[in-house]
């Protein structure tokens, strides 16, 4: 059933093999053991044991555990497809709230979600998959972080994330200007208020085009993105002033204008 690169992870990963390891290997040694060895409660003590050998940065019991059950729960898909919906390494924060993942207990033992159940993501089209995966492994170019991926990414991340998105898009977008090198300034560099407003407007595209209930289907994806290319599309609810000023490029701050106020009434997650 597994090509012969995911029983060979499998068989290095507990060989104690110190080489290559990743996101994507990890769910191939997830996936063999399942079908070969257990079930994720059994399986975890021995995942624990190999990754702290290995010297696992910051071995996480919580994010681990989780993991395995999603795995267990992708068992029945091909996989291909299984990788495919299991490549957005974030996925957890579907689940848990960020304050419960950075809590001491949940680093040491397993605890449950907080947010919702686990369950299997949405399904989203092969390109888009490609794209989300490259921006939060920091592989994606820096003249391909356009406008328009921008807000690709964020849709990924919203059918995916749901509201809990807008922390991953926060975290992700600081992480790529990082390596690019582009510093925070006045007038450069991440924006912590344009992040969440266009997050939000994202989140309102996606629903308004009915794209979270077909999550694989292009041409949505294109129908909502329409409506966003205009740049300055934030300016309908900030004046210039308070969008562009140091305090909105390093916190949130809300609309000052009509239309804004009544806007956040729809999208309140973002605050």
């Amino acid at each position: 059933m597994f090509p012969q690169a995911w029983r060979q992870s499998y068989e290095e990963f507990f060989r104690l093999s110190k080489v290559g390891w990743n996101h994507g290997r990890l769910l191939e040694v997830a996936a063999v053991a399942l079908a070969t060895d257990a079930r994720p409660a059994t399986l975890l003590p021995r995942f624990r044991e190999v990754l702290c050998q290995l010297d696992w940065i910051g071995y996480h019991e919580t994010l681990t555990g989780c993991w395995l059950d999603l795995v267990e729960l992708a068992a029945q898909l091909e996989p291909q497809e299984l990788a495919s919906r299991l490549a957005y390494s974030q996925l957890p924060l579907a689940f848990y709230s960020p304050t419960r993942l950075s809590s001491p207990e949940a680093a040491s033992s397993y605890l449950a979600p907080d947010l919702k159940p686990l369950r299997l993501p949405k399904r989203l089209p092969p390109s888009e998959t490609e794209r989300l995966v490259a921006f939060q492994s920091r592989t994606l170019a820096k003249p391909d972080w356009t406008h328009e991926c921008h807000l690709r990414v964020a849709m990924a991340v919203f059918l995916l994330l749901d509201e809990a998105g807008g922390h991953a898009m926060s975290v992700g977008i600081q992480r790529l200007n990082e390596v690019h090198q582009v510093p925070l300034t006045p007038t450069g560099g991440y924006h912590e208020t344009l992040t969440r407003v266009w997050f939000g407007l994202v989140a309102r595209a996606v629903k308004a085009v009915g794209l979270d209930r077909d999550s694989e289907n292009l041409s949505l994806w294109d129908q909502a993105l329409a409506p966003l290319q205009d740049k300055q599309l934030p300016l309908r609810y900030y004046s210039r002033e308070r969008l562009m000023s140091w305090e909105a490029r390093i916190g949130w701050l809300l609309p000052d204008l009509a239309e804004g106020r009544d806007w956040l009434e729809s999208v309140d997650f973002i605050q």
